[in-house]
């Protein structure tokens, strides 16, 4: 009988001692996927409340930020094709642009040094390609309980027509930056160029992607509609 109890123990005994040393057998199973998203297309949606940086700025911006497309391709460094949506579509007045992303579930991220984007106001009649810079997308793709955030430097030498909420005798540059200033939403030297004081470096946060079904085609600049020109 003793035998008998000690033939049932020890593997009991073994097989608690691998699993507490971290070399319990292997099940089979695969290892988690670095990069759930390839092959895969996601659509953003930012809501005016969820811009933080400067404060206050989504109630002048939040109205005429688009949708954003993220196309995901294979790998741990995969290419990320960005785009935008209008209506329920890919935008084709809005040129793609294609750039290296970062994908280690639950992270990822995309950056793009400048990004052309075309804006319609929905409000006012006015039309714009506007050039963005370090447009940065991080953990908006959906998985994993990780804040999705969003930065973007935009020139107000490009955007002020686009400030409606200003008066329109005073919608210029100059006007744009001063009012935002008064409303402790100071514009700041650019990155880029003569590094004048005319940009806003904004963030919106609490951003998550939705997995579509909206099949992102690649479009250029020089390859858009005529009518597509501002």
């Amino acid at each position: 009988m003793q035998s008998r109890v000690r033939t049932t123990v020890w593997p009991l005994a073994f097989s608690l001692l691998l699993a507490a040393c971290g070399g319990e057998e292997d099940d089979g199973g695969a290892p988690p996927d670095p990069n759930p998203w390839a092959g895969k297309t996601y659509l953003l949606t930012i809501d005016p409340d969820f811009w933080v940086e400067p404060p206050g700025v989504g109630e002048d911006i939040g109205e005429f930020v688009p949708q954003f497309l993220l196309s995901v391709g294979e790998g741990s460094a995969p290419e990320v094709t960005i785009a935008t949506a209008l209506n329920g579509a890919q935008d084709q007045c809005n040129a793609t642009t294609d750039v290296t992303g970062s994908a280690d579930s639950p992270e990822s991220s995309a950056h793009a040094e400048d990004f052309l984007l075309h804006i319609v106001h929905p409000r006012i009649d006015v039309t714009v390609d506007l050039n963005v810079h370090d447009l940065t997308f991080t953990n908006v793709l959906p998985g994993g309980d990780l804040e999705g955030e969003l930065s973007v430097e935009m020139d107000v030498n490009e955007a002020y027509v686009l400030f409606d909420l200003v008066p329109e005798s005073s919608r210029t540059p100059e006007g744009v930056c001063t009012i935002l200033g008064m409303a402790d939403a100071p514009c700041v030297p650019c990155s880029f160029g003569s590094g004048e004081a005319r940009c806003l470096v904004l963030k919106a946060v609490q951003l998550q992607a939705e997995e579509t079904s909206i099949a992102v085609e690649p479009i250029a600049a020089a390859d858009r509609d005529p009518s597509c020109t501002p």
